[in-house]
């Protein structure tokens, strides 16, 4: 047990130091909530520490586009929710930008998977890709657990 939690602050060590330059180069307003995702994600998928120098690095990247594809589709759908009068012309361009960018999301997806193939196990990346739903629910589990059903400082709804 004591080697397993040695080798778990270890890797976990090793990952915050080759991640650093990912934590630092982005402007997140919780950083507390991305380190621990770090660090989940190394644990999750048992990440090795050479095959932590090679995914995030790739995780950042893939990580960047994917918001950049996500903020294109809220400001399409502010642009969308501000218009009045839309016609059969106005719906068929919508339509076609909500494809484009899920069409993309979806060749971004691909090729990262594709690209985690050359170094790490199918069980890793069918774990990475069912991550996120996994990590929010747990997130969210822990803090209901923590504050109780509702997050601190919110009301809580009458049943």
């Amino acid at each position: 047990m004591k080697k397993t939690a040695l080798l778990l602050l270890g890797m976990l060590l090793a990952v915050s130091v080759s991640a650093k330059g990912w934590m630092q180069d982005n402007d997140h307003s919780r950083p507390a909530y991305y380190q621990f995702m770090v660090f989940r994600l190394t644990e999750d998928l048992s990440l090795s520490e050479e095959q932590a120098e090679r995914f995030f690095p790739l995780h950042r990247s893939y990580q960047d586009q994917k918001r950049q594809i996500h903020y294109k589709m809220a400001m399409l759908s502010k642009e969308a929710y501000k218009e009045t009068g839309i016609k059969t012309t106005d719906l068929k361009r919508y339509r076609d930008e909500v494809k484009k960018l899920s069409l993309e999301e979806i060749a971004l997806d691909t090729a990262f998977y594709s690209d985690l193939e050359q170094f790490l196990s199918a069980e890793q990346i069918v774990r990475f890709i069912f991550f996120d739903h996994h990590f929010r629910d747990e997130l969210s589990r822990e803090l209901k657990d923590r504050y109780g059903n509702g997050a601190p400082g919110k009301k809580q709804r009458k049943k």
